[in-house]
């Protein structure tokens, strides 16, 4: 397993993600409740173990009620993957979010996808700058994800980020209105160490 270090966090490069976990399966309803059905807490957490097995030392996860457990529990058994929260705008503001990521134990935050594609096309990227500038101030790494090249083009020119969560699927962005879940694959992209 390769593994890079972000900030003070040592992590491989490949990171088990949660969507399923969450019974995000972006096909359908039945193939989301059948993830729900499947995916109990014990199995869940016994997924988690089976990656620290295998050398993954990092999860993408959302800030919800139910990932937070999990992870309380998961930590408490002795689980150490790296938490990399994702904000989830459905049960709060970026700032909420990353409140709950810091206590909860994340080491990294970022801001959800829909909202930074919504941001970018409504041009109202300022709202990001204030998420990205509070959760480093969280002791957080920080970063933004996005379903559209806009986002990170912009995200270029105007923050200053530890990395980029991307999604590869089919790649309709929000841009008129803010979208919670919208990806089916995810990965994460090392942005250029700061001094």
């Amino acid at each position: 397993m390769d593994y890079v270090t972000w900030g003070n966090v040592r992590v491989s490069r490949m990171l088990l993600g949660s969507n399923p976990f969450s019974g995000f399966s972006h096909q359908s309803t039945e193939r989301d409740q059948a993830m729900v059905h499947y995916y109990s807490s014990a199995r869940i957490k016994e997924t988690m173990r089976e990656a620290e097995r295998v050398g993954i030392t990092g999860l993408v996860g959302r800030t919800d009620y139910h990932m937070m457990r999990l992870l309380l529990e998961y930590y408490d058994e002795g689980g150490k993957l790296a938490w990399f929260a994702q904000t989830c705008p459905e049960v709060g503001s970026t700032e909420a979010c990353a409140d709950r990521a810091k206590r909860y134990g994340a080491r990294a935050c970022h801001v959800h996808g829909g909202v930074m594609d919504f941001l970018t096309a409504q041009n109202k990227g300022d709202e990001a700058k204030r998420g990205v500038e509070y959760i480093r101030k969280q002791g957080l790494l920080a970063g933004v994800a996005g379903h559209s090249v806009r986002v990170f083009e912009w995200a270029e020119q105007n923050l200053d980020v530890d990395y980029y969560m991307c999604c590869y699927y089919n790649p309709h962005a929000a841009t008129k209105t803010r979208r919670t879940c919208t990806a089916s694959t995810s990965c994460m992209r090392r942005k250029t160490a700061r001094p």
